[in-house]
């Protein structure tokens, strides 16, 4: 299992485990939505991970931009109070993650590469 695999294995339950508590808070948190954003980090990992070797940051930031525009289509329906800030805490700390284990390097990007493209 390679890096990215390791990351999604142990950051995928996590989020499971937020919807499932924010749907049960009466948050508009369903099991839909949910597996919409899975799907979407999904898409995301099988496209960095296909990414050739000889990648650069910005074909990684452009997969990271694609990953937001899907989460803010998915947030939208909800008025936006699907992703807020206990999803950007955990949701972030995972594309950031990736990323770093993709070769970028988040420093040069004050710590979270993509964030430009983040509306949540």
């Amino acid at each position: 299992m390679d890096k990215i695999d390791v990351i999604w294995s142990k950051a995928k339950p996590d989020i499971l485990e937020n919807w499932r508590d924010c749907q049960e808070a009466g948050l508009p948190h369903t099991p839909e939505n949910c597996k919409e954003v899975i799907e979407a980090f999904e898409r995301f990992i099988v496209s960095v991970k296909a990414l050739p070797s000889s990648h650069t940051d910005a074909e990684v930031l452009g997969q990271i931009q694609t990953l937001y525009k899907t989460l803010d289509a998915i947030n939208e329906p909800t008025d936006n109070a699907l992703l807020e800030t206990d999803e950007r805490g955990l949701l972030v700390t995972i594309i950031v993650d990736i990323a770093e284990a993709a070769g970028v390097d988040s420093e040069k990007y004050d710590g979270e590469p993509g964030g430009e493209f983040r509306n949540f």
